[in-house]
């Protein structure tokens, strides 16, 4: 017979606590983790829950933000996956893995003009990434750009030494 959410809670925080007690590495005490554990085994609603909880005490941290959307996001719940993402945004505007995620939310909704603009700024922020160059330039052609030519427009200007 399967647990209660309710029974799990308990050992996880047992878990969790023991792990800090020992010195245990960074992620098993992240705010997250108990989320992620729960997502990592399917239970999207658990995991939810647990995310929201940990926004609760962290309300600007964009992992935990990015997170939230991934989790919203496997839930259907797009409205809530992209609030989320919003906020991450503006939460981390340098963080090129930010406006990635963002980027690719709006592709799997197929939202080619907001995708794009999204890897644009991913890739204004991390020019030699080349994950980031490629997924843009497809980004480009999708929008019926020139990829080339948007890949040097876009690029942040090299200063002389």
């Amino acid at each position: 017979m399967p647990r209660s959410p309710r029974l799990d809670r308990p050992l996880i925080a047992a878990l969790a606590l023991a792990a800090a007690c020992t010195g245990a590495p960074r992620e098993a005490t992240h705010p997250g983790a108990v989320a992620a554990t729960y997502a990592e085994s399917g239970r999207w609603v658990e995991a939810a829950r647990e995310i929201e909880i940990a926004l609760r005490r962290h309300p600007a941290d964009a992992e935990l933000l990015l997170q939230a959307a991934a989790i919203h996001e496997q839930l259907g719940a797009s409205t809530q996956a992209a609030a989320a993402l919003e906020a991450a945004t503006r939460s981390a505007p340098r963080d090129p893995a930010v406006w990635a995620a963002w980027a690719a939310f709006e592709e799997r909704r197929g939202r080619v003009d907001s995708a794009y603009v999204a890897w644009r700024r991913a890739y204004a922020l991390a020019p030699t990434d080349p994950a980031v160059a490629a997924s843009f330039g497809r980004a480009a052609e999708r929008a019926g750009l020139d990829a080339d030519a948007e890949l040097r427009r876009a690029a942040p200007a090299e200063r002389a030494p």
